[in-house]
């Protein structure tokens, strides 16, 4: 035996703290010390002057130490200790309380955090036992890879069969006390003579309780006309819904009887006759006396109906205390039990498993691998079936209102999440911690976020957890927490050369809602062999709840339009539940509202669509004109609200934020061609349709020479003047003739990009217009140009395919779907152009697009030419496009791709409108509304009073961030050259709260007339989806532990997980103690430290 000396401790195991024995001791040492002093002025000398107090002190206190009850504990550590790390789930879904458990697992579950008395003959678990051996027979059978590799495995497969068939066949007859929720139970007899039920009572074949037939009612009320000479018994146990008097009707032909007992007694008592028949109607019906019934009993009741001929029914009604009626009386009120022919069933069960289990309970025989397959299936269907007849069970007994059995339930559903998993943890015969404290390394960490800190470990000083722990992460991470911590683990087993076992239990529900991926976690840990065995924690059906998920919403909206845009809504109401939802503005004013009816249909989608003109002049209302004026963008937020349900499980989730930009200008768009090609007018009607644009389309008269460009005021015509032109914010340049405009004109254009940061796309066409602007000198807007054409080879080439740059360089424009490999397949199927000019690259543009020749997808090759590129100049970008066939990108799939394609491309184009627009500055925060944790572009516009721009270099810019009147940061901006006076610059690390933005730029701007001058903006608060969805996600722990190679085990099954851990470790420690103050050794030192102290003082006659 490998024993190990480990460590030490002292310990304090008396009645009192240590803190109070010691200030005892000091006190008693502070007496001693006086009376020596005193002798010691009296003559005491030599070494006797410090040697007699110190043996009368050191005595004092170890008596004094007596009183906290010193112990000495020592430990070692024999053989190899697995280590075990249990990660608990601290976000704030594991505060939730459920309640919408089946009944079979509302008490396993009660029973496994012991709610209910162990040893109590309450419950009968021996269907929830069956179903959970089968379940295990199932997982064995899955498990088999190599029919080599069996015969170990079958052989437990066997015994759990085995054993399954030994309770099958104990069970016998005990079945029939069981009992069907929402029925009643009718049995026939056929071929007894007679008419009156009393006859029934004198029949042996009646009396033997062995029916001809038997079926379940949904209702009290029997089918009409089946037959003669029959008799009938309807058996139930009646759940009243209210306490009170109730009076009972009853119709039948022939005669009938309605008799009832009071719960647990047996003995009926008859409430009602039919002597000989009565009518079809309840009018003719039997009334009862008024019977007291009390809605927390189970009463049993009977109704026996003979039929001799003609004629024949029978049914059952009932007034409640409040005066509703109820004829027939629904089965919801009602549980069935058995019929003695259904119970017989079980023992039919009993073979069937035997048939189809033979060849495992055969040993010897011979298997193919998809035997075990489709064996395993059979398993698991046997497992299902056996739950469902413990859930009816359960449900029968719930109902009986057993005071020990509500109690235990009412118990459980009274702990959170959280307080069940501490729970699990430190019970005292189902827990890990007591059992596994010596023999395994154990350590409990609370994964919060996705960071992990150690609560208890068994070498920490308090050997109990405290279990008193607060769920607050605001999401659920299941992956970056545990690989983190598993890594380090691994890091400290590798640098100490051990060969430490190691298991990881995770307790959750499994609400993951992060972007990382707790599967890739698990097949990480599995390539280290460590295996993550996962603990679900929560209901997994569905309670009647309503969560807003998310708000769809466009980025901005011009003012005048209307806002439209999508809730994503988790519809898990009762059917027919009526709610209302409704969207307020930041002022607490209700814009838009709807009624809605539950239906209980899982997420859906509800539009919604309101104007927002009245919203941005509330917005607008405080600000002065003059500053009304420089506002070209108002953040708008919006609150989502939905009113009280009744019965909802949650209402936490019923609230929800979003936020849009409003536009107090639309963007102007300018389109030029030299005749109405297909791709410009598609790109007219695109544009016109988008709220958000303002588009003027000037194309070449066709009647006039050379198809002159119009000129004037209109939106049809080029404009007049310079100011006009830059009133624009983008220009779609099609095959227009250089010839076309005039030098000025063109320097227009020029400074429209350069200068204004406006935004410039050259459109290509077959008639290769565009190359004709060859002389910068003759034709300025060559300068804007971001390719030339090659001078030799033809004018036009046919491609044959797309060519797209890497990942890393891709612009996102060119992302026509967001899942990847749709993406792919989306490139790969759109139609080609027909055309392609050969350009190529001039320095300092950049190539987005292009085609190849060689029909291969190449993007090495010499062949490709571009089709899609740009450059910056000045403040601007200038973009080319060397093919106008995307109007073709619309077959089959209408404006999808087309659609997508040039809103993308032209916002990447077209400079972002300031929010904050003035003659001498504009600022711009990249939008109202920020996501917490990503960095906000800031950038500003400056000139001076002469209306200059700065120049290099660069005088000193910084931008203001406030918080309330408090500056919360200052961001150095840097100046971009030949960009018309923009600086940017970035902030990073906000919190989530409501900012402004101010500039300070002293030599270029007035302190007193700028300073007060600020834009709003905000940084949102991350969504919290931790109650959106309220079921626990078994699917993704199950999978997270079978990819690790553990093992998910449901909470009401947690007792189990022992057995797989136990063999991680091969060691324990071995705990001695001494309790040094019961011990000879203590006495001793005490009475020979006093005995020596008064032999000295008697020697130095002190005595």
């Amino acid at each position: 035996m490998n024993l190990e000396h480990e460590n030490f401790r002292l310990l304090w195991a008396g009645e009192w703290p240590l803190w109070q024995t010691v200030g005892l001791a000091l006190l008693l040492i502070a007496i001693t010390a006086w009376i020596y002093l005193g002798e010691a002025k009296r003559g005491t000398s030599g070494r006797l002057r410090w040697v007699l107090p110190s043996l009368r002190c050191l005595a004092l206190m170890t008596i004094a130490l007596t009183l906290a009850g010193p112990v000495l504990q020592f430990q070692k550590k024999e053989g190899n200790r697995g280590k075990i790390t249990v990660f608990l789930d601290s976000s704030e879904s594991m505060d939730l309380k459920d309640k919408n458990y089946s009944p079979g697992r509302k008490i396993l579950l009660a029973k496994e955090h012991g709610f209910l008395p162990e040893e109590s003959n309450l419950i009968d678990y021996r269907f929830a036992t069956l179903s959970f051996k089968m379940e295990d027979v199932a997982k064995a059978l899955r498990k088999i890879e190599s029919l080599n590799e069996t015969e170990d495995t079958l052989k437990i497969i066997r015994e759990q069969i085995s054993s399954v068939l030994k309770i099958l066949k104990e069970q016998g007859d005990t079945f029939a006390e069981k009992k069907r929720e929402n029925l009643l139970l009718e049995e026939l007899w056929f071929n007894l003579e007679g008419n009156q039920w009393k006859d029934l009572l004198k029949m042996d074949r009646f009396t033997s309780q062995k029916p001809d037939q038997f079926s379940y009612l949904k209702a009290s009320e029997t089918e009409r006309n089946i037959g003669d000479s029959y008799g009938r018994k309807i058996s139930a146990f009646l759940n009243p819904p209210e306490d009170g008097e109730y009076t009972f009707w009853l119709m039948s032909d022939d005669s009938s009887i309605l008799r009832i007992a009071q719960p647990g007694s047996g003995n009926f008592r008859e409430i009602a006759e039919v002597k000989s028949h009565t009518g079809y109607s309840w009018n003719a019906s039997v009334r009862s006396d008024k019977i007291f019934l009390r809605k927390q009993n189970s009463y049993e009741i009977q109704i026996l109906h003979k039929e001799g001929g003609g004629e024949d029914f029978c049914a059952v009604g009932w007034t409640l205390p409040s005066g509703r009626e109820d004829r027939p009386i629904n089965g919801k009120h009602f549980s069935a039990p058995l019929s003695v022919k259904d119970s017989s069933n079980q023992l039919d069960m009993e073979q069937e498993i035997r048939q189809k289990f033979e060849n495992i309970l055969r040993p010897g025989s011979e298997f193919e691998s998809s035997d075990f397959d489709n064996l395993a299936i059979e398993a698991f269907e046997y497992s299902v079936l056996f739950m469902e007849k413990f859930d009816a069970y359960a449900q029968s007994i719930i109902n009986q209102n057993k005071s020990a059995i509500n109690e235990g339930l009412n118990n459980f559903e009274s702990f959170s999440r959280m307080d069940r998993a501490t729970r699990l943890l430190t019970h005292p015969t189902n827990g890990i911690l007591e059992e596994f404290r010596d023999t395994h390394i154990l350590e409990i960490r609370n994964l919060s976020e996705n960071a992990t800190e150690v609560l208890w470990d068994n070498f920490s000083e308090t050997r109990t957890f405290d279990r008193q722990i607060t769920p607050q992460s605001p999401y659920t991470d299941l992956s970056q927490g545990i690989l983190s911590s598993m890594r380090v683990e691994n890091q400290e087993n590798d640098d100490d050369n051990t060969n430490t076992r190691a298991a990881a239990v995770l307790i959750s529900d499994g609400g993951h809602n992060r972007e990382n991926s707790p599967l890739e976690t698990a097949k990480l840990l599995a390539v280290r062999n460590l295996p993550i065995y996962t603990v679900g924690i929560g209901s997994d059906q569905k309670p009647p709840d309503l969560a807003l998920l998310q708000s769809v919403v466009p980025d901005s909206v011009y003012q005048e339009d209307r806002i439209r845009g999508f809730l994503s809504i988790k519809d898990n109401l009762t059917p027919g539940t009526e709610y209302k939802i409704s969207i307020q503005d930041s002022s607490g004013e209700k814009v838009w509202e709807k009624t809605m009816i539950g239906m209980e249909n899982g997420i859906t989608q509800l539009s919604f669509d309101f104007p927002a003109k009245e919203i941005v002049d509330r917005e607008l209302l405080d600000l002065p004109e003059a500053e009304k004026e420089a506002v070209r963008t108002v953040p708008l937020t919006f609150q989502v609200r939905v009113s009280p349900i009744e019965n909802e499980t949650e209402t936490e989730n019923n609230q929800l934020n979003f936020s849009i930009d409003a536009s107090r200008r639309k963007n102007q768009l300018l389109i030029i061609d030299s005749r109405p090609r297909w791709e410009t007018r598609y790109l007219k009607n695109l544009f016109d349709r988008d709220e958000r644009w303002q588009v003027s389309c000037v194309w070449g008269i066709p009647t006039t020479k050379n198809q002159k460009i119009p000129r004037g005021d209109k939106s049809d015509e080029f404009p007049t003047t310079k100011d006009e032109l830059l009133t624009f914010d983008l220009i779609i340049f099609g095959e227009i003739s250089p010839e076309e405009f005039t030098i000025d004109e063109q320097n227009w254009i020029v400074d429209f990009v350069t200068q204004r940061a406006g935004g410039i796309l050259f459109l290509d066409g077959p008639r290769q217009k565009i190359r004709g602007f060859g002389n910068k000198d003759k034709h300025p807007i060559t300068k804007l140009l971001p390719v030339s054409w090659k001078r030799e080879g033809p004018i036009r080439v046919s491609p044959s395919s797309y060519i797209r740059p890497r990942e890393e360089s891709r612009l996102s424009a060119l992302t026509l779907d967001p899942v990847e490999d749709r993406n792919e397949e989306v490139w790969k199927h759109l139609p080609l152009p027909a055309w392609a000019s050969p350009v190529q690259l001039l320095p300092g543009s950049e190539e987005f697009l292009s085609v190849s020749m060689s029909g291969t997808e190449n993007n090495q090759s010499s062949k490709n030419i571009p089709v899609l590129a740009g450059k910056l100049s000045g403040a601007g970008k200038c973009f080319y496009m060397g093919f106008d066939e995307t109007w073709r990108w619309r077959y089959e799939v209408a404006d999808l791709y087309h659609q997508r394609f040039w809103n993308q491309l032209l916002s990447i184009i077209m400079e972002r409108p300031f929010a904050m627009n003035q003659e001498q500055f504009s600022m711009d925060t990249g939008g109202g509304s920020h996501d917490p944790g990503k960095s906000i572009p800031l950038r500003v516009r400056l000139r001076n009073t002469d209306g200059k721009v700065p120049t290099p270099p660069y005088p000193d810019v910084d931008a203001l961030i406030w918080r309330g009147e408090e500056v919360v940061a200052t961001i150095p901006l840097r100046g971009a050259d030949s960009s018309n006076g923009l600086f940017t610059g970035e902030v990073l690390g906000l919190s989530a709260d409501s900012y402004e933005m101010s500039v300070r730029a002293p030599r270029i701007l007035n302190e007193m007339e700028f300073s007060e001058q600020r834009l709003n903006f905000e940084v949102k608060p991350e969504p919290n989806r931790e109650k959106n969805f309220l079921t626990c996600d078994e699917n993704l722990l199950s999978e997270m532990a079978e990819l690790s190679g553990g093992s998910f085990y449901r909470e009401e099954n947690f007792h189990a997980l022992k057995d797989t851990l136990r063999p991680i470790s091969s060691g324990r420690i071995i705990t001695t103690e001494v309790v040094l103050w019961q011990s000879l050794g203590w006495l001793v030192f005490v009475v020979s430290t006093l005995g020596l102290e008064m032999f000295l003082r008697k020697r130095a006659g002190m005595l």
